[in-house]
């Protein structure tokens, strides 16, 4: 096959993989909010979204603004669990604590699953100097891989990882971080039933 036909199939294989990416980050929100027996009402991986059992194709017509100025909003996992009275510390520091491990388990499984890929790729390279075709299609790969990390990183990754966690650690006053909670479970509700409203009609 010629060059192009290799780059061709290199970056179709590589827009899969980087998509495949945004549904491991939302799995890992799912997962965070299961083990912490959060109620998950639907997880989303633009175009599809799963809820109440069946997977449906998301409206992404509001979304296209979004998508295109920032590839934060791929995807999102809407869930819900009890928010504590204002007067209850450990109810509250415990919330915190389940708020925080949903945030960043997402990016965590993302980082572990990219870094497993990057390393089939460069385990599958042959030290001669030269580049036949299928590795050039593994090079696409890699490079689409480690770029979509770091687009991800830039658009909200580091507020998953660093910057949400700690303000709500750093956070003391409990109405705060209930109002914070409320409107972080109340956008989330926005994006599905925006995601869903074609649906509907």
């Amino acid at each position: 096959m010629t060059d192009i036909v290799w780059i061709l199939c290199g970056t179709l294989i590589g827009f899969f993989i980087a998509w495949t990416i945004y549904i491991v980050h939302e799995l890992g929100h799912a997962l965070a909010g299961w083990i912490v027996r959060a109620k998950i009402r639907a997880v989303a991986a633009i175009p599809f979204l799963y809820k109440d059992n069946k997977l449906s194709i998301v409206n992404i017509k509001p979304f296209k603004k979004t998508l295109l100025g920032n590839l934060g909003l791929m995807g999102w996992v809407d869930l819900r669990f009890p928010i504590p009275d204002n007067d209850n510390k450990k109810e509250i520091f415990l919330a915190k604590l389940k708020i925080i491990f949903i945030i960043i388990c997402g990016p965590l499984f993302q980082i572990i699953y990219s870094l497993i890929i990057v390393k089939l790729c460069l385990g599958y390279f042959v030290q001669d100097g030269m580049y036949t075709g299928s590795e050039k299609v593994i090079l696409i790969i890699l490079i689409m891989v480690i770029g979509e990390n770091i687009l991800i990183f830039i658009a909200n990754g580091y507020i998953e990882l660093f910057l949400a966690p700690f303000m709500f650690l750093k956070e003391k006053r409990h109405d705060i971080i209930i109002k914070a909670m409320e409107q972080i479970f109340s956008r989330l509700e926005k994006y599905t039933n925006v995601a869903i409203s074609k649906h509907r009609k």
